[in-house]
């Protein structure tokens, strides 16, 4: 889930960005559609801790965002952080035609992570950016779920996707590693988007405009900030003074060759095994 800052604003993926609507600014600038999720409800309940200076209004699951500007060509945004969340953001506004750069504290972008799953509303979504033929090539279409005992190894449920899935859902369930997922919404962005090396230090709003600093000294000037800076968002932290709490639990992830486990090779299948407070997923 991105936050978006221009006064503030949580928000997704960008929709409409052409239409307008009356009142005292004039035109609106932006119209961002809310993933209706329980992240985008708790922003919401958050939204009334900010100082919007009625620059907000509020529309049953949509943002109407007034800013001084004229036309959306003439916002300028910045994302800042080159992962999934920041890259989608990216892809969304240059297809909505909105000028954008997205900075990444990282010099050199690595194979960080492992395997994730898309599920078909995301799928979706990326399709439409243009990443279709992408995914067919680099991702693993998934024909099942199957959740199984830890124990016997006896099959608890077996939910089965493929053809089935992308007939009900209209996209479907693939898996990839999250690395080849980057790089691919890499491919849609034009030379120059994405700046390596941007560490946001620091961000002061102005009456006109949102001021970054980074590490450095280096200054960034921009209508609308978007935060997709991962967990210990310097964004965020700008925002609400909360702090990431341990919940308990502990992942492991690990990557492993078919050929040491060929009992579990075969056609793109997800397996879960269940046990008390535990579960393995392959």
């Amino acid at each position: 889930m991105a936050t978006v800052r221009y006064g503030v604003w949580a928000c997704a993926l960008v929709h409409g960005a052409d239409r307008a609507a009356s009142g005292p600014y004039g035109r609106c600038a932006a119209v961002f559609d809310l993933w209706r999720e329980d992240a985008s409800r708790r922003q919401l309940l958050r939204l009334r801790r900010l100082r919007l200076h009625q620059r907000l209004q509020l529309v049953p699951g949509r943002y109407h965002i007034r800013c001084n500007v004229s036309r959306v060509s003439e916002l300028r945004v910045a994302v800042i952080g080159a992962g999934i969340a920041g890259l989608a953001t990216a892809a969304a506004l240059a297809r909505a035609g909105i000028r954008c750069v997205v900075l990444e504290q990282a010099r050199v972008l690595t194979e960080v992570g492992v395997g994730i799953q898309v599920t078909p509303n995301a799928a979706r979504l990326l399709h439409r950016l243009g990443m279709k033929e992408y995914l067919r090539q680099e991702a693993v279409r998934v024909e099942a779920i199957d959740m199984l005992r830890w124990d016997s190894g006896r099959p608890i449920i077996h939910t089965p996707l493929g053809v089935e899935c992308e007939r009900a859902f209209g996209a479907p369930f693939y898996t990839i590693h999250r690395a080849h997922l980057q790089q691919g919404m890499l491919g849609l962005l034009s030379r120059g988007v994405v700046r390596l090396g941007m560490r946001c230090q620091s961000i002061v709003e102005r009456p006109d405009s949102i001021g970054l600093e980074f590490a450095g000294g280096e200054r960034v000037s921009a209508d609308v900030v978007v935060g997709a800076d991962g967990i210990h968002s310097t964004v965020r932290r700008y925002l609400f003074p909360d702090r990431p709490r341990f919940s308990g639990h502990t992942i492991y992830r690990g990557l492993v060759s078919a050929r040491c486990v060929p009992a579990l090779a075969g056609p793109g299948r997800i397996r879960i095994w269940l046990g008390p407070s535990q579960q393995f997923v392959a």
